[in-house]
């Protein structure tokens, strides 16, 4: 029997006081390529070398936590893996809207067209499909333990638990969030709920 990391969470979430009133957006430096509108890679910076393969027109590109690898997303919804060692890339999805890799890079979670949520492992190749009707909107984040993930349903913020063993792990955290935004590095989950943004820390 595998047992993955346990979270213990309160059967429901106490916001607590506001970190500051009458918010529209907020948002957190985080040091990455968002998105480069190219045909083609040739350079991404000065130590790192070109990739192989033809990527068509990209919106997306986003380098794992550890540099080892880059998910490549192009418009039309093709996802591809380029490691960085060989620059050989891959494509994992022919169907994917949104990507995010795993604080400990050895994993990458996707949702696709068809509404679910995938988890493909990078070490073993294999991936786990999660049927819980997840959409282009469904923002996704990763718990700093790279075993669970936020991910917010049009105004419900959810903590799932990120892989298929059954049952589905789904706890809700809070409804009417407009938005959120999760710090790895300092465990704290920022919400932005009815003009207020919340802290909740230690999860």
């Amino acid at each position: 029997t595998e047992i993955p990391p346990i979270m213990l969470l309160p059967e429901k979430f106490a916001l607590g006081s506001t970190t500051a009133k009458e918010m529209a957006d907020f948002r957190t430096r985080r040091k990455n390529i968002d998105a480069l509108k190219k045909s083609a890679i040739s350079k991404f910076t000065e130590e790192f070398p070109s990739l192989k393969g033809n990527f068509g027109k990209i919106n997306y590109i986003e380098y794992s936590p550890s540099d080892n690898f880059i998910s490549i997303l192009n418009s039309q919804n093709k996802l591809y893996l380029s490691n960085k060692s060989s620059l050989e890339s891959k494509l994992i999805s022919e169907n994917a809207l949104i990507s995010s890799f795993s604080p400990d890079s050895k994993k990458i979670a996707f949702i696709t067209d068809k509404k679910e949520m995938v988890i493909y492992d990078l070490t073993a190749e294999k991936t786990a499909i999660l049927n819980i009707g997840a959409t282009a909107d469904s923002a996704l984040a990763w718990h700093k333990n790279s075993e669970y993930l936020f991910i917010k349903y049009s105004s419900d913020l959810y903590l799932l638990e990120g892989n298929d063993l059954p049952p589905i792990n789904l706890q809700l955290i809070s409804s009417g969030i407009e938005k959120y935004q999760y710090i790895q590095e300092k465990n704290v989950l920022y919400l932005l709920k009815g003009g207020s943004l919340y802290n909740l820390g230690r999860l």
